[in-house]
């Protein structure tokens, strides 16, 4: 039942790790940016060993980097699967969903579109496959990333963001923290606040908004960015607002 081998797994912190694995079968690879499969393990207390406890994660690795894919994976205390993915280690074995799917892409947008990517804690996973990914900067050259997180320590692919910006000068990236503990200096507060004070600007004819995370943040982001004239992306209509809720 197993299929993939653990590659890495860095810890970020104690809440936070990156988990890569590599599947046997790399002719199934193909994929999107921005969309997500299954992780899974062996349900406790089966002897068969044949039922396993399975749950979606958004990648977080580009299909431009064929043989692992990667993870971005927050702790659920409590929880029956991510407490026994963070102590794994390379070598040890995984199921790993054998179909990658998901909507949440930048397949139906129109190129040059502006693109609002916005994220609270790992819905950042799905952003850092787009902007690692040729494709997307062959299509886009627009592009606001933000990821909202509680302390300034979570904060983990933020050097990789830096690289990346640097290798095009389109990607704005704000960072936001909503608990600091140090000596932050950055954004602070709520995500929604950078509308309210129109640090950041929307334009209902030519701006895309992505919003992944948790549901409440989404919910109330959706209701403002309707205010200024946006509207939901759906199967029966087409919107500006695209959203993938984790929970």
């Amino acid at each position: 039942m197993f299929n993939a081998t653990v590659t890495k797994n860095i810890k970020v912190n104690s809440a936070l790790f990156k988990l890569s694995v590599e599947l046997d079968d790399k002719t199934s690879l193909g994929y999107l940016p921005g969309q997500y499969t299954t992780l899974g393990l062996p349900k406790l207390g089966d002897e068969s060993g044949k039922k396993f406890l399975k749950r979606a994660y958004s990648l977080c690795s580009s299909p431009d980097s064929p043989g692992e894919l990667e993870f971005f994976i927050s702790l659920v205390a409590g929880g029956e699967l991510t407490p026994r993915l963070m102590p794994l280690q390379a070598g040890e074995r995984v199921l790993c969903g054998p179909k990658i799917t998901g909507t949440f892409t930048l397949s139906s947008i129109a190129p040059q579109s502006h693109l609002v990517l916005l994220g609270t804690g790992t819905g950042l996973a799905p952003y850092m496959s787009m902007i690692r990914s040729k494709s997307t900067w062959e299509n886009f050259s627009d592009i606001l990333l933000i990821n909202g997180f509680r302390y300034e320590y979570d904060l983990a692919y933020i050097d990789e963001i830096e690289i990346i910006r640097q290798q095009h000068p389109g990607l704005r990236f704000i960072p936001m923290v909503s608990r600091p503990q140090g000596q932050w200096d950055g954004q602070t507060g709520r995500i929604q606040k950078l509308f309210l004070e129109h640090t950041v600007e929307v334009d209902p004819e030519r701006s895309q908004v992505f919003l992944c995370g948790n549901p409440a943040m989404i919910e109330e982001t959706q209701a403002l960015l309707e205010s200024f004239g946006l509207r939901e992306h759906t199967k029966k209509q087409t919107g500006n607002i695209h959203i993938e809720k984790y929970w």
